[in-house]
């Protein structure tokens, strides 16, 4: 779907420019593995960064403000 609005929406727009940087995206990984590793050892502060990351996806980007 991201790629799809991109390519309707152009080469430079802001969509385009804020796929290529998939901040939210790495973000959201690195906190799910660290969630994971943590589950053994800390499970409240692994269920915390599940919620950390749900947060994350709720909150719209502001890179679309104005766009």
């Amino acid at each position: 779907m991201q790629h799809a609005l991109a390519a309707a929406d152009g080469e430079g727009s802001k969509v385009s420019e804020v796929y290529r940087h998939p901040l939210k995206e790495y973000s959201s990984l690195g906190f799910y593995v660290a969630a994971i590793l943590l589950a053994f050892v800390a499970p409240y502060l692994s269920v915390a960064l599940y919620v950390i990351v749900a947060i994350i996806w709720i909150v719209p980007d502001r890179r679309f403000v104005g766009a």
